[in-house]
C-alpha cells in the first residue's frame, strides 16, 4: 500500500512539476534527484523486504520476554490512514505555491519511507511482545512491537509540516496564532500515539521511541531539502552575452 501510492503521488508530482516549466510529460529527473533513490526508492524496496521476509526474533533481544497479557482490543488506527494524510499534506505543500514545494512535497515522502525502513529493521530485531501478545496469537505483529510506526509516521508529518509552515508559510504577525497550529499538529500525533498505547498495541517507550525516530527523520531531510532548493533557485540564473555595435556585454539573469 505505502510502496504504491508513494509512487503514484511522486508520478503525479513529476508530471505537475513538468507542467510548472511549460511542458508536457513527466519529469523523470524528479523522480530520482534530490536525494529520491537513497532515501525514498531504496527504503521503500527495503522496507518492503523487510516486512516481507524478515522474522522477528522467537524471543525478544533487550526486552522481557513474560511482556504481554494485555487483552486485545477489537479497534485501532489502520496504518494505511498515516500514508494518505501524508500524502495530503504533501499536496497541500504543491498547492501552496512556494518556491520550494516541490523540493518539501518530495521530502515528507522520503522522511517517511526513510523512518519506515528503520521501523521495519528494527521490529524483528528487537523482537518485543506487543502488550496484548499471547503465546496463542495469531497475530503476525505480536513480536514486532519496538518500535511504534504509527508514532514514527505521525511525528514525522507533525515535524516536518511545522517546520514548512515556520520557513515558508508563517509570517512574523501572528505568533499566538502559529504557536496553536503547531500545538495543533503535535497534539494529534501524540493522541495518535496515545491510541496505540490505549488499545494494548504498544508500550509508552514503544510510542516514544517512534516519535523521536520520525521527528529525527524529518528533522534532518527536511534541512537536506531546504539545501536543495538554494541549490535549485541558484541554478535559476542565466548568464547571458550580449553583443551590439558598440560594446559587449553579459546580462545576468535570475530569482532570488
Amino acid at each position: 500500500m505505502k510502496a504504491i501510492a508513494s509512487a503514484v503521488f511522486l508520478l503525479a508530482l513529476a508530471t505537475n512539476a513538468r507542467a510548472d516549466e511549460g511542458t508536457k510529460g513527466v519529469d523523470l529527473g524528479y523522480l530520482f534527484d534530490d536525494g529520491a533513490i537513497p532515501l525514498l526508492w531504496l527504503p521503500l524496496g527495503e522496507g518492503l523486504a523487510l516486512d516481507q521476509w524478515a522474522t522477528p526474533r522467537s524471543s525478544p533481544w533487550l526486552f522481557d520476554p513474560h511482556e504481554g497479557g494485555a487483552t486485545p482490543s477489537s479497534w485501532e488506527v489502520p496504518g494505511w490512514s498515516l500514508t494518505v494524510v501524508g500524502v495530503g499534506v504533501s499536496a497541500a505543500f504543491v498547492l501552496g505555491g512556494d518556491a520550494t514545494r516541490w523540493n518539501h512535497a518530495k521530502g515528507l515522502a522520503e522522511a517517511m519511507a526513510t523512518s519506515g525502513l528503520a521501523v521495519s529493521a528494527f521490529k524483528p530485531l528487537f523482537g518485543r511482545h506487543r502488550p496484548d501478545w499471547s503465546p496463542t496469537s495469531t497475530d503476525p505483529t505480536r513480536n514486532a512491537s519496538f518500535p511504534s510506526g504509527h508514532a514514527t509516521k505521525a511525528f514525522a508529518i507533525a515535524t516536518y509540516s511545522a517546520l514548512y509552515l515556520h520557513d515558508h508559510v508563517f509570517d512574523d504577525d501572528h505568533p499566538v496564532a502559529h504557536g496553536v497550529v503547531y500545538g495543533a499538529l503535535f497534539t494529534g500525533a501524540t493522541l495518535l500515539a496515545a491510541e496505540r498505547v490505549y488499545h494494548n498495541r504498544h508500550d509508552t517507550s514503544d510510542v516514544v521511541a517512534g516519535a523521536l525516530l520520525g521527528s529525527a527523520t524529518s528533522l534532518l531531510i527536511y534541512g537536506y531539502q531546504e539545501r536543495r532548493a538554494s541549490t535549485h533557485r541558484f541554478r535559476d540564473w542565466m548568464l547571458t552575452p550580449m553583443v551590439d555595435h558598440q560594446a559587449t556585454t553579459l546580462s545576468l539573469e535570475g530569482t532570488f
